[in-house]
């Protein structure tokens, strides 16, 4: 059993499977705490997220799922014009012939 309040009795075994780590997770009291504790760890930010999600409000998951596909549909339609744009001819070029 894990004890919360006893992560710095952490024994040499616990530290090498991550179980302090994790502890710390789960003990973080802020999502911002959440957040620094995860950063560098993939495994350890997909849990914060699903934390994150099964306790926010649904209308603030709504609006979060919204804003991520928006942004990516953005970057999606900004890549794609950058693409179209390089595949124009030069301006200059057409003035060059015109004379």
């Amino acid at each position: 059993m894990l004890d919360l309040t006893q992560i710095d009795k952490a024994t040499t075994e616990d530290k090498h499977y991550a179980i302090d780590k994790w502890a710390t997770l789960f003990k973080a009291t802020t999502w911002e705490e959440l957040h620094m504790i995860t950063k560098n760890d993939k495994a350890m930010t997909e849990a914060s997220k699903t934390l994150y999600e099964m306790n926010a409000d649904q209308t603030i998951r709504d609006m979060c799922y919204f804003r991520e596909h928006a942004i990516i549909e953005e970057n999606y339609r900004n890549d794609l014009i950058k693409k179209q744009q390089a595949e124009l001819p030069c301006p200059m070029h057409f003035l060059s012939h015109s004379t």
